[in-house]
């Protein structure tokens, strides 16, 4: 089974589909987004996947239980001298990191959409 594979069948029942929000339409591309538990659980299979973190958005579920954009998001680059080892390992602790840290008194019910490199190192 493919990395892809792996990763399509743990988003099969989790999340949010935002595939209306962000005007997608195919369905290769991943775009669900995940409450904090399973946000971690996504970190960890990528990580066993050796598949870094470019970053990733935040959304917010409204009253009416509709999702929208916090506007708020992070990004990681590879550093220059960085191994992809290296990145793969602080691409997930600061993505953890963010997951972990965000607060948004104004907004409940967060839900973050990851942004992956579909590769092995």
């Amino acid at each position: 089974m493919s990395d892809i594979e792996k990763i399509k069948i743990f988003y099969q029942d989790k999340g949010r589909d935002l595939k209306k929000i962000k005007g997608y339409s195919e369905d290769d591309v991943i775009n669900r987004a995940l409450d904090k538990r399973e946000a971690l659980e996504a970190l960890e299979l990528f990580y066993n996947l050796e598949i870094p973190v470019l970053g990733g958005d935040v959304f917010y579920v409204k009253d009416n239980d509709e999702i929208d954009w916090t506007n708020d998001n992070w990004y990681i680059d590879q550093l220059e001298n960085e191994t992809d080892v290296q990145f793969l390992k602080r691409s997930i602790e600061e993505s953890r990191n963010y997951v972990n840290s965000y607060n948004n008194p104004f907004l409940n019910n967060s839900l973050f959409l990851f942004d992956i490199i579909y590769r092995k190192l």
